[in-house]
């Protein structure tokens, strides 16, 4: 994977076409302050895009749970049309 440093003003200008590139040509983006790194900026894996959006199913999961937004199974089976 290649590594770009940019400046953050750059980077604030250019977002845009800079996730676009980063995601495209599998860039890893070094955003810099001051010639100080701050943060990076690189495209997320198959296995690492799988596992967010796993966990963002649990979290509103968890979430319905909180509200009291359950119902049982056999509840799910009539919703589905299976009993």
């Amino acid at each position: 994977m290649i590594t770009r440093f940019i400046g953050i003003k750059e980077f604030r200008k250019d977002l845009p076409t800079i996730t676009k590139d980063t995601n495209k040509k599998k860039q890893r983006i070094i955003v810099m302050r001051r010639n100080e790194p701050i943060f990076e900026l690189r495209p997320l894996s198959k296995k690492e895009k799988s596992l967010q959006g796993l966990m963002l199913s649990i979290k509103e999961g968890l979430e319905d749970k909180k509200k009291g937004n359950i119902c049982s199974e056999e509840d799910m089976e009539k919703i589905l049309g299976l009993n």
